[in-house]
């Protein structure tokens, strides 16, 4: 039969387990947003040099046809 410290130990190690679970999930949840951030960054640097690739070749489009 199981004393009561030995319950004791039992729950708190469950709830620790709990706990830690709790704890990876919202290091998991972090890390993911970090990573949607970082993807939302890169795909609006990449949306800013195209648009300048853009406008570089109308500016030497111009410049040789009206010259």
């Amino acid at each position: 039969m199981q004393t009561e410290s030995d319950i004791k130990d039992i729950v708190k190690n469950k709830a620790q387990r709990v706990g830690n679970q709790k704890v990876l999930h919202d290091m998991q949840q972090a890390v993911n947003k970090l990573e949607q951030q970082k993807k939302d960054e890169l795909q609006f640097s990449l949306k800013g040099l195209v648009i300048f690739l853009v406008l570089v070749v109308i500016a030497v489009f111009l410049y040789r046809y009206l010259r």
